[in-house]
Protein backbone atom coordinates (compact mmCIF):
# COMPACT_ATOMS: atom_id res chain seq x y z
CA UNK A 1 0.00 0.00 0.00
CA UNK A 2 1.25 3.52 -0.97
CA UNK A 3 0.57 4.54 2.69
CA UNK A 4 -0.66 8.46 2.18
CA UNK A 5 0.44 11.02 4.65
CA UNK A 6 -0.93 14.61 5.53
CA UNK A 7 0.40 17.94 6.66
CA UNK A 8 4.18 17.74 7.36
CA UNK A 9 5.93 20.71 8.92
CA UNK A 10 9.39 21.08 9.71
CA UNK A 11 11.97 23.62 11.42
CA UNK A 12 13.31 25.37 8.40
CA UNK A 13 9.55 26.68 7.82
CA UNK A 14 8.49 24.47 4.84
CA UNK A 15 5.00 22.78 4.90
CA UNK A 16 3.99 20.03 2.63
CA UNK A 17 0.93 18.60 1.52
CA UNK A 18 0.25 15.75 -0.91
CA UNK A 19 -2.82 15.15 -2.89
CA UNK A 20 -3.93 12.49 -4.70
CA UNK A 21 -3.71 12.12 -8.70
CA UNK A 22 -4.30 9.53 -11.32
CA UNK A 23 -1.49 8.82 -13.77
CA UNK A 24 -0.72 5.53 -16.17
CA UNK A 25 2.91 5.78 -15.16
CA UNK A 26 3.06 4.21 -11.70
CA UNK A 27 5.40 1.38 -10.74
CA UNK A 28 6.27 -1.07 -8.14
CA UNK A 29 9.88 0.34 -7.80
CA UNK A 30 9.75 3.56 -6.79
CA UNK A 31 9.46 5.00 -3.23
CA UNK A 32 6.23 5.53 -1.07
CA UNK A 33 5.04 9.21 -0.73
CA UNK A 34 5.25 8.71 3.21
CA UNK A 35 9.04 8.60 2.27
CA UNK A 36 9.46 11.42 0.07
CA UNK A 37 7.56 13.73 2.25
CA UNK A 38 9.43 13.02 5.61
CA UNK A 39 12.64 12.94 3.31
CA UNK A 40 11.45 16.36 2.06
CA UNK A 41 10.78 17.33 5.52
CA UNK A 42 14.00 15.76 7.15
CA UNK A 43 16.80 17.19 4.43
CA UNK A 44 14.93 20.41 3.01
CA UNK A 45 15.14 24.11 3.68
CA UNK A 46 14.29 25.52 0.52
CA UNK A 47 12.01 25.06 -2.41
CA UNK A 48 15.07 23.65 -4.47
CA UNK A 49 15.94 21.13 -2.09
CA UNK A 50 12.34 20.40 -2.07
CA UNK A 51 12.86 19.72 -6.19
CA UNK A 52 16.06 18.32 -5.81
CA UNK A 53 14.96 15.06 -2.81
CA UNK A 54 11.76 14.17 -5.32
CA UNK A 55 14.28 13.56 -7.90
CA UNK A 56 16.23 12.00 -5.98
CA UNK A 57 13.97 9.55 -4.66
CA UNK A 58 11.32 8.84 -7.62
CA UNK A 59 7.94 8.12 -6.38
CA UNK A 60 6.04 4.69 -7.06
CA UNK A 61 2.15 6.43 -7.29
CA UNK A 62 1.19 9.65 -8.24
CA UNK A 63 0.68 12.74 -6.16
CA UNK A 64 0.69 16.43 -6.41
CA UNK A 65 2.83 17.58 -3.67
CA UNK A 66 2.43 21.46 -2.64
CA UNK A 67 5.40 22.59 -0.87
CA UNK A 68 5.53 26.32 1.15
CA UNK A 69 8.08 28.25 2.08
CA UNK A 70 8.01 30.47 5.15
CA UNK A 71 11.10 32.10 4.43
CA UNK A 72 11.00 32.41 0.61
CA UNK A 73 7.32 33.48 0.68
CA UNK A 74 6.17 31.61 -1.85
CA UNK A 75 5.62 27.97 -2.85
CA UNK A 76 4.96 24.88 -5.69
CA UNK A 77 3.75 22.14 -6.35
CA UNK A 78 5.65 19.07 -7.10
CA UNK A 79 3.73 16.80 -9.57
CA UNK A 80 4.51 13.21 -9.28
CA UNK A 81 3.90 10.19 -11.32
CA UNK A 82 6.54 7.13 -10.98
CA UNK A 83 10.10 8.67 -13.02
CA UNK A 84 8.15 11.39 -13.53
CA UNK A 85 8.74 15.00 -11.40
CA UNK A 86 7.13 18.43 -12.61
CA UNK A 87 7.12 21.53 -10.74
CA UNK A 88 4.14 24.11 -11.18
CA UNK A 89 4.40 27.70 -9.43
CA UNK A 90 2.59 30.36 -8.85
CA UNK A 91 0.59 32.27 -10.86
CA UNK A 92 0.40 35.62 -9.63
CA UNK A 93 0.53 35.73 -5.44
CA UNK A 94 -1.15 32.92 -4.21
CA UNK A 95 -0.96 28.81 -5.57
CA UNK A 96 -3.97 26.86 -5.45
CA UNK A 97 -3.28 22.47 -5.45
CA UNK A 98 -6.44 19.91 -5.82
CA UNK A 99 -6.27 16.70 -7.44
CA UNK A 100 -5.14 17.26 -11.22
CA UNK A 101 -2.29 17.78 -12.94
CA UNK A 102 -1.43 21.08 -13.94
CA UNK A 103 1.56 21.30 -16.05
CA UNK A 104 1.88 19.70 -19.56
CA UNK A 105 3.69 17.20 -19.21
CA UNK A 106 2.12 15.40 -16.70
CA UNK A 107 -1.32 15.86 -18.50
CA UNK A 108 -0.49 13.34 -21.42
CA UNK A 109 -1.01 10.32 -19.01
CA UNK A 110 -3.48 11.69 -16.34
CA UNK A 111 -6.43 9.43 -15.92
CA UNK A 112 -10.01 9.85 -14.45
CA UNK A 113 -12.36 7.43 -13.59
CA UNK A 114 -15.01 9.32 -14.86
CA UNK A 115 -15.86 13.18 -15.81
CA UNK A 116 -17.30 13.68 -11.86
CA UNK A 117 -13.52 13.14 -10.79
CA UNK A 118 -12.66 16.12 -13.05
CA UNK A 119 -15.43 18.29 -12.72
CA UNK A 120 -15.08 18.17 -8.61
CA UNK A 121 -11.32 18.77 -8.43
CA UNK A 122 -11.75 21.44 -11.26
CA UNK A 123 -14.37 23.06 -9.66
CA UNK A 124 -12.93 23.48 -6.21
CA UNK A 125 -9.88 24.81 -7.58
CA UNK A 126 -11.91 27.29 -8.67
CA UNK A 127 -13.95 28.28 -6.04
CA UNK A 128 -10.67 28.62 -3.70
CA UNK A 129 -9.18 31.08 -6.35
CA UNK A 130 -12.55 32.84 -6.52
CA UNK A 131 -12.24 33.15 -2.68
CA UNK A 132 -8.77 34.72 -2.72
CA UNK A 133 -9.23 36.90 -5.12
CA UNK A 134 -12.53 38.40 -3.60
CA UNK A 135 -10.78 38.93 -0.09
CA UNK A 136 -10.75 42.49 0.97
CA UNK A 137 -7.94 42.63 3.58
CA UNK A 138 -5.17 40.48 4.34
CA UNK A 139 -6.08 36.86 5.04
CA UNK A 140 -5.69 34.74 8.60
CA UNK A 141 -5.51 31.39 9.80
CA UNK A 142 -9.01 31.29 10.56
CA UNK A 143 -9.93 32.70 7.28
CA UNK A 144 -7.98 29.94 5.31
CA UNK A 145 -9.68 27.58 7.52
CA UNK A 146 -13.34 29.08 6.43
CA UNK A 147 -12.81 28.63 2.76
CA UNK A 148 -11.80 24.47 3.19
CA UNK A 149 -15.59 24.11 4.35
CA UNK A 150 -17.16 26.61 1.75
CA UNK A 151 -19.86 24.92 0.18
CA UNK A 152 -21.35 27.64 -2.50
CA UNK A 153 -22.29 26.08 -5.69
CA UNK A 154 -23.83 28.59 -8.13
CA UNK A 155 -25.10 30.58 -5.46
CA UNK A 156 -26.60 27.48 -3.76
CA UNK A 157 -25.22 26.03 -0.62
CA UNK A 158 -24.55 21.84 -0.63
CA UNK A 159 -24.01 19.33 0.94
CA UNK A 160 -22.62 17.19 -2.04
CA UNK A 161 -21.28 17.90 -4.93
CA UNK A 162 -18.05 19.91 -6.27
CA UNK A 163 -17.80 22.04 -3.67
CA UNK A 164 -15.06 22.14 -1.45
CA UNK A 165 -16.41 20.93 2.23
CA UNK A 166 -17.19 17.15 2.11
CA UNK A 167 -19.30 15.02 4.61
CA UNK A 168 -16.28 13.16 5.71
CA UNK A 169 -13.90 15.52 5.76
CA UNK A 170 -11.34 13.78 8.08
CA UNK A 171 -8.18 16.20 7.88
CA UNK A 172 -8.35 20.49 7.72
CA UNK A 173 -5.83 22.64 8.74
CA UNK A 174 -4.42 25.80 8.52
CA UNK A 175 -0.67 26.75 9.07
CA UNK A 176 1.42 29.55 9.48
CA UNK A 177 4.88 28.68 9.63
CA UNK A 178 7.15 31.97 9.97
CA UNK A 179 4.90 32.47 13.71
CA UNK A 180 4.86 28.03 14.42
CA UNK A 181 1.33 28.47 14.77
CA UNK A 182 -1.66 26.34 13.10
CA UNK A 183 -5.20 25.88 13.49
CA UNK A 184 -6.34 22.23 13.39
CA UNK A 185 -10.08 20.82 12.91
CA UNK A 186 -10.58 18.38 15.81
CA UNK A 187 -13.87 17.52 15.81
CA UNK A 188 -15.95 15.15 14.36
CA UNK A 189 -16.24 14.45 10.56
CA UNK A 190 -16.11 17.20 8.74
CA UNK A 191 -13.34 18.28 10.51
CA UNK A 192 -13.63 21.33 8.43
CA UNK A 193 -16.36 22.57 10.85
CA UNK A 194 -16.86 22.22 14.74
CA UNK A 195 -13.85 22.53 17.10
CA UNK A 196 -11.32 23.70 15.82
CA UNK A 197 -7.31 23.61 18.07
CA UNK A 198 -4.99 26.33 18.09
CA UNK A 199 -1.49 25.17 18.26
CA UNK A 200 2.05 26.23 18.79
CA UNK A 201 5.49 25.12 18.94
CA UNK A 202 9.33 25.52 19.80
CA UNK A 203 11.36 23.51 18.30
CA UNK A 204 12.68 22.74 21.30
CA UNK A 205 11.16 19.44 22.55
CA UNK A 206 13.08 15.90 22.56
CA UNK A 207 14.23 14.61 19.12
CA UNK A 208 12.55 11.73 18.17
CA UNK A 209 9.03 11.26 19.52
CA UNK A 210 6.59 11.30 22.59
CA UNK A 211 3.45 9.44 24.04
CA UNK A 212 0.39 10.52 21.85
CA UNK A 213 -2.10 12.89 24.32
CA UNK A 214 1.07 14.23 26.55
CA UNK A 215 2.10 17.31 25.66
CA UNK A 216 4.42 17.98 28.46
CA UNK A 217 8.02 18.49 26.91
CA UNK A 218 7.03 18.22 23.32
CA UNK A 219 7.34 21.75 22.58
CA UNK A 220 3.76 22.11 21.65
CA UNK A 221 0.80 24.01 23.12
CA UNK A 222 -2.77 23.50 22.11
CA UNK A 223 -6.37 25.35 23.12
CA UNK A 224 -9.04 24.46 21.92
CA UNK A 225 -11.24 27.90 20.45
CA UNK A 226 -14.13 28.70 17.59
CA UNK A 227 -13.29 30.14 14.38
CA UNK A 228 -15.73 28.02 12.26
CA UNK A 229 -19.67 26.91 12.23
CA UNK A 230 -20.42 24.22 14.38
CA UNK A 231 -22.08 21.42 12.68
CA UNK A 232 -25.70 21.82 12.05
CA UNK A 233 -28.07 18.84 12.35
CA UNK A 234 -27.94 18.09 8.66
CA UNK A 235 -24.30 18.02 8.23
CA UNK A 236 -24.10 15.05 10.73
CA UNK A 237 -27.10 13.83 9.40
CA UNK A 238 -25.56 13.49 5.41
CA UNK A 239 -22.20 12.52 7.50
CA UNK A 240 -23.45 9.40 8.87
CA UNK A 241 -25.22 8.19 5.81
CA UNK A 242 -22.40 8.52 3.68
CA UNK A 243 -20.32 6.88 6.42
Amino acid sequence: ADAPVVTVINEAGLVIAPHTRWHRDVTWKGAMIVDVVHDIARRAETLDDAIRIAKERPASSSWGVCVGSAREKSALVLELAGPHVEVVRPRGDYLVCTNRYRSEAMQQGQLAASHAWSHHSDHRESTLRALVESRTAKLGLADLLRFLGNRDHAGARRRFGSVVAQPTNVHCVAVAPARRTAIVGIDRAPTCEGRVAELAWEWTGPVGSWQLGSHTGSGFAATVADHVAPHDPATLFVRDAVR
